[in-house]
């Protein structure tokens, strides 16, 4: 699918690679066009490779829906409009267990490896209808459309080339990670954050880094365990804190919480039991708000370079694309 104009299609027509194809479609069946236009539409909806319907149609009733159902088999006889509208539901509507139930004959290749006769088989496989990080996500936000009468709401945004097959294979990696007990859908800019910070939190070295690989605000939780250490071992300036102050375990977990830190008194008893290591603080930008935060309200004396790692674990990908959502 393309929104190139006629012109740009005109000088695409005029390359190297469209003569190579020229040639090849003449010797096949005595046609040099290789290029036809099989539909127009307004608006399409895309969520993975092959995987594409249409939000708003375009004016031939013929060719003004496009459609690649992504594996989706449907079951109930639908013409080409009923299908794109059961099938932009099921995206809109979708759930992380959403499961699809159908039959199917078996295949060739089951047949004759099993010496099976042709019968039917129940099959139930996950709707996959999720982002397949073949790119790389930028411009994210919250996009409203009127479908059917109604106005909904979607996580959307254009994309961008993965600079290498390595980047392409760390978010591929951390996706599958993510999306794991439980199951994740990205549907909204929150979902996007949570899933950029999982990343942020999978980059940290350290032996005990696995321990906060957490699905839910893992950068924020390694905070609160590094400020909850420091303060009951009065480093990184928290000794400077304690001499001139009397913050109890109490009011100092309030103070975390109210900087966007949810602490309670036992987690900062908890912090007695474990020696402060420096530099072992996740920097996502989260982090580096509540830090400023605190410093700013509550600890002046409070050494920020101390908590944050030296390590350079959030990549340069990561952070274009937080700053981009």
């Amino acid at each position: 699918m393309s929104n190139a104009t006629d012109e740009q299609i005109g000088q695409a027509c005029a390359g190297q690679l469209f003569s190579a194809f020229s040639k090849g479609r003449l010797a096949l069946d005595n046609s040099a066009q290789p290029l036809e236009i099989k539909h127009e539409i307004r608006q399409p909806l895309g969520w993975r490779t092959r995987g594409s319907a249409t939000l708003k149609s375009g004016d031939d009733p013929k060719n003004g829906i496009v459609l690649q159902k992504g594996g989706i088999k449907i079951v109930e006889p639908m013409d080409a409009a009923e299908q794109n509208a059961y099938i932009v539901q099921k995206f809109l509507n979708r759930g992380p267990d959403d499961m699809l139930e159908y039959t199917v004959g078996i295949n060739l290749k089951d047949m004759i490896h099993k010496g099976a006769d042709f019968v039917s088989k129940a099959v139930a496989k996950r709707l996959s209808m999720e982002f397949d990080w073949k790119r790389l996500p930028t411009d994210a936000s919250d996009a409203s459309v009127v479908l059917f009468e109604e106005t909904r709401t979607h996580l959307s945004f254009s994309t961008t080339p993965h600079p290498d097959v390595h980047s392409f294979q760390r978010m591929r990696d951390a996706w599958e990670k993510f999306d794991s007990k439980p199951r994740r859908n990205l549907k909204t800019m929150i979902d996007l954050h949570r899933f950029l910070n999982f990343v942020d939190t999978r980059k940290h070295p350290g032996q005990d880094a696995l321990r906060y690989l957490a699905r839910e605000d893992g950068d924020i939780k390694r905070l609160r365990r590094d400020l909850c250490r420091a303060f009951t071992h009065s480093a990184a300036g928290f000794d400077l804190v304690r001499s001139r102050s009397k913050y109890q375990y109490k009011g100092f977990a309030a103070v975390l919480t109210a900087s966007s830190i949810p602490c309670s008194q036992n987690d900062v008893d908890n912090g007695r039991r474990n020696p402060f290591t420096p530099h072992q603080t996740i920097p996502t930008e989260r982090v580096l708000a509540a830090l400023d935060e605190l410093k700013a309200k509550y600890f002046p004396e409070l050494e920020i370079a101390d908590l944050l790692s030296n390590a350079n674990e959030i990549d340069e990908v990561v952070k274009s694309i937080l700053k981009a959502a």
